[in-house]
């Protein structure tokens, strides 16, 4: 693959900041004080899970010492697994590490937030390069796989979350969610996606009663005057809750309202305070899933397009 030179040396000088900051920050956080730490291990995944929704994930809980240092490792964590004889790990799907560390500190020390903020930062000049000098996703994709092997960039680009401000939590909540977003798109736009399709369709010569399946669905489009949404399917995902003891007090200049957010990288905790956790549990998926109920009013499966009636 061509890639320019002044850029494969920008982001090689970028993930070595990125890697140097990484080690720093280990060893730092190692030397601290722990009070608690929860690691809830899920599986690896496999090439073939790409396209298929989990219908059960099983969680394993490290705790304590033993959940210590692999929950290190988990907030660098930027590559996959090398491919065996009968696995092959997937690089797109990213993975995803709840859990916490809570260190027996009342403030975050200045050094290791520092060094925080400046891994951030350094993931964040990396990605802004990678775009700045590729012309879509497909070609970023191409271009920081060429240089780092089995490199996850989802997780790369991860910021790692200080829960201490503006104060620490008092209770943590991991759970389950699949959320749907449900951007809306103008009947203008889905006719010419449609259309590129159809385009598609034609030079590639597919079966004709494809074709005027697409065909059918610009015809719908023009004539249906409802409300247009992509209904994407999404993967589960776990999630943290950020519970704070004046969320519920009657003065609103104390307010602190929960937070909540994706548990991909294990949030720390710097607090002497016990804290109330609701641990991460093994994932069913629901027999009654909530996104079937628009299928009666699917316009596209190719754009994941449905009419939502007034």
């Amino acid at each position: 693959m061509n890639i320019k030179q002044h850029v494969e040396t920008e982001l090689k000088q970028h993930m070595a900041t990125v890697k140097m900051l990484s080690d720093q920050l280990k060893d730092r956080l190692i030397q601290l004080p722990i009070k608690n730490n929860q690691l809830f291990k899920l599986p690896l995944f496999e090439k073939d899970d790409e396209t298929d929704q989990p219908g059960y994930i099983q969680v394993s809980v490290l705790t304590g010492q033993e959940a210590f240092e692999p929950t290190l490792r988990s907030l660098t964590a930027y590559y996959a697994k090398d491919n065996t004889l009968d696995k092959e790990y997937s690089t797109r799907l990213v993975r995803r590490y709840p859990g916490f560390i809570q260190f027996d500190l009342d403030s975050c020390p200045l050094q290791v937030d520092t060094l925080i903020q400046g891994l951030n930062q350094a993931k964040r000049d990396f990605m802004h390069c990678l775009k700045i000098n590729s012309k879509d996703h497909q070609e970023q994709w191409d271009v920081i796989h060429h240089l780092f092997k089995r490199i996850m960039t989802h997780q790369l680009k991860r910021q790692i979350l200080i829960a201490d401000t503006p104060e620490t939590p008092a209770r943590l909540r991991f759970y389950w969610a699949k959320k749907m977003s449900s951007p809306k798109v103008n009947k203008k736009q889905a006719i010419n996606q449609l259309e590129k399709l159809q385009h598609q369709a034609s030079l590639l010569k597919e079966p004709e009663n494809k074709i005027q399946a697409i065909q059918w669905q610009i015809n719908t489009l023009h004539a249906c005057n409802d409300k247009l949404v992509i209904r994407r399917p999404v993967r589960v995902k776990p999630m943290i809750k950020l519970s704070y003891k004046n969320e519920y007090g009657s003065d609103p200049r104390t307010h602190l309202r929960p937070k909540e957010c994706s548990a991909t990288t294990p949030v720390l905790v710097f607090s002497k305070q016990d804290l109330k956790v609701t641990p991460l549990t093994d994932y069913h998926k629901p027999e009654v899933d909530k996104t079937r109920e628009y299928e009666t009013d699917l316009i596209s499966a190719q754009l994941h397009l449905y009419r939502v009636k007034s």
